[in-house]
């Protein structure tokens, strides 16, 4: 757990397919205890995002804490 209590903690994280940015810029904290959701339509980086934070996929720009 990180020092803010967050359980995983992004910052300015990018991830690109070839010249397709699937995540551009993203800041984002799950604090513990909660539990999180994502939700959005087909295309938006759902499931890259799980994927980045599982440790499946590799960061363009690092930015991961937990």
């Amino acid at each position: 757990m990180s020092i803010d209590g967050s359980v995983v903690r992004l910052e300015g994280v990018s991830l690109r397919y070839g010249s397709v940015h699937a995540l551009s810029g993203l800041n984002l904290a799950i604090p513990a205890g909660c539990m999180v959701g994502l939700i959005g339509p087909d295309g938006v980086g759902k499931s890259s995002l799980m994927a980045l934070i599982a440790g499946a996929e590799k960061f363009s720009r690092v930015g991961l804490s937990y």
